[in-house]
């Protein structure tokens, strides 16, 4: 039985099986009503798909999601949240040595903070997510 959501947000990696027919498709993102893009995430999707071999093809299946979703994006509202996720990630985790992963775990803040702000759910695979406290985490 897939679990049914009003309002769904999504990191990137869900997003990425949504739109590569040979992974695993993340089912909760057919059965939510909305579907939430937080900015970051769909900085690394364009990110992805401009270095990609197939960047054209690539940017049109991301142009196709965004058109399915609503972009969120923080305002100073999301700040304190950012610096709790931050806190409690610290706790567990030291900041990743390499640019490209140092990036990531930023967005991942981002991510996080933007999802309790507004009070949604989390579509994805990272155990990064797990360790943010009263974060509705969902893996497929």
């Amino acid at each position: 039985m897939t679990l049914q959501f009003d309002r769904l947000a999504f990191d990137a990696n869900a997003a990425i099986d949504s739109l590569r027919p040979a992974r695993p498709f993340p089912l909760p993102l057919k059965a939510a009503r909305r579907l939430i893009m937080p900015l970051f995430v769909l900085a690394e999707l364009r990110l992805g798909a401009a270095r990609s071999r197939q960047s054209e093809e690539n940017a049109a299946q991301v142009d196709a999601l965004v058109a399915h979703c609503e972009v969120i994006a923080p305002d100073p509202d999301t700040i304190p949240l950012y610096i709790r996720v931050r806190n409690d990630l610290a706790k567990v985790r030291t900041v990743p040595q390499s640019l490209e992963k140092r990036e990531g775990f930023g967005h991942d803040i981002w991510i996080a903070a933007l999802c309790l702000q507004h009070q949604l759910p989390l579509l994805t695979n990272d155990s990064l997510f797990d360790q943010v406290s009263a974060l509705d985490v969902i893996h497929w």
